[in-house]
């Protein structure tokens, strides 16, 4: 049943949520000699999880690799417009010379709704600081209440960005793994792209590793589902909500 209930609040549905952002950060002006896309989450799960925040009343979204910047900026403007919520991004660089900056500055987001980091070290040692920063007290509060992983799409960092993600949210929470399905060799050129790895590393789905080996084993996850013909899984934390 419960898994009934959390599949129907992540369908994207028919009602108005996420329909003014999302088309704020759509209005964004990208550079002709760009050619990329904006979206690399598909607009369907923005949508999806945005009315997962909004039934469940979530208020602060750890996202772990920013990307263009659409997924945060959609969720942060979705905030904005609600007069609560934030959401924390993460990632190693900014991308030139579209970027969660030149986003939010366009979707006029504040920084109250809207954190973001850019650190050269990665999300993994940021989020070390982040926990040792945390329990500086001696006692780690959990901050957030949804985490979702969309980063490096590897086994190494991202078996240890759940573990150390885990620590920051809070019980009752929601864990998001995107790009289940994803595999190196998805990549054009992966060989070249990605110098190093081995076959198995290559033509191996990482991210659904860890969603099998560690996020749906551990005891305190035990709900999951996944949406988006297996692309993305979501994790419920025990506790409230």
């Amino acid at each position: 049943m419960f898994l009934d209930r959390l599949a129907g609040l992540l369908s994207p549905g028919t009602d108005a949520i996420g329909d003014q952002s999302l088309e704020m950060v759509r209005s964004f002006p990208i550079p002709e000699a760009w050619g990329g896309g904006l979206f690399q989450l598909p607009e369907p799960v923005i949508t999806a999880l945005l009315r997962l925040i909004q039934r469940k009343r979530l208020l602060r979204v750890l996202e772990l690799g920013t990307g263009f910047g659409a997924t945060a900026c959609v969720i942060a403007a979705e905030f904005q417009m609600r007069g609560r919520g934030r959401v924390t991004t993460i990632d190693r660089a900014a991308h030139e010379p579209v970027n969660v900056r030149a986003l939010a500055e366009h979707c006029r987001i504040s920084p109250e709704h809207l954190d973001i980091v850019v650190d050269p070290s990665g999300y993994i040692w940021r989020l070390g600081r982040m926990i040792a920063a945390a329990g500086a007290t001696g006692h780690l509060e959990p901050q957030f209440d949804l985490c979702l992983i969309d980063g490096a799409h590897e086994w190494d960092p991202d078996a240890g960005a759940f573990f150390l993600a885990d620590q920051l949210l809070r019980p009752g929470g929601y864990m998001v793994l995107d790009d289940l399905t994803f595999r190196l060799t998805d990549v054009p050129d992966a060989a070249a792209r990605f110098p190093g790895r081995t076959a198995e590393q290559l033509e191996t789905p990482q991210m659904r590793l860890v969603w099998d080996l560690l996020v749906r084993p551990h005891p305190d996850y035990g709900r999951f589902t996944e949406i988006y013909g297996g692309r993305v899984g979501v994790a419920k934390k025990r506790g409230w909500g």
